[in-house]
């Protein structure tokens, strides 16, 4: 048994199945392991890159369908690929001032943040870089 985020699989006859799948009324869409339809469905669907590399053999649900990872070279049917999921997420412009640290923003309802491993030190790396790069800039 293996869990990716909030979905868990079980390795069964070869294959690691999405537990959420219910086989009595989803028909799977059979996808070729490394095919041209295999990395426009994961372009497409991100979510399923995670259970994607599981292995060669795959059952993964991604927006109420059931992708079926079948081992390369197996004959498929083309695969309809599905538009990609757009984001409701808004671009956000930051500008860094040194010496002027950001205010975090406040979540709205519905929404949730996460921070960034090291997210601080990289901040601190391109302010020094800027300050190099003006520094520069100055003694020419």
């Amino acid at each position: 048994m293996r869990s990716l985020g909030n979905r868990t699989f079980v390795f069964s006859n070869g294959t690691w199945v999405d537990t959420a799948i219910d086989p009595q009324t989803m028909q799977t869409v059979k996808v070729s392991f490394l095919s041209n339809d295999y990395f426009s469905l994961v372009a497409a669907r991100p979510e399923l890159g995670d259970a994607f590399a599981l292995g060669p053999q795959v059952i993964a649900i991604s927006d109420g369908v059931a992708y079926e990872v079948v081992p390369a070279g197996q004959t498929t049917a083309p695969v309809q690929i599905p538009s990609p999921i757009k984001s409701d997420a808004t671009p956000v412009k930051v500008i860094l001032t040194p010496g002027i640290s950001a205010s975090q923003p406040t979540p709205t309802a519905g929404t949730t943040t996460t921070s960034v491993p090291g997210g601080a030190t990289c901040a601190s790396a391109l302010i020094s870089l800027l300050g190099i790069l003006v520094g520069i800039r100055f003694l020419k």
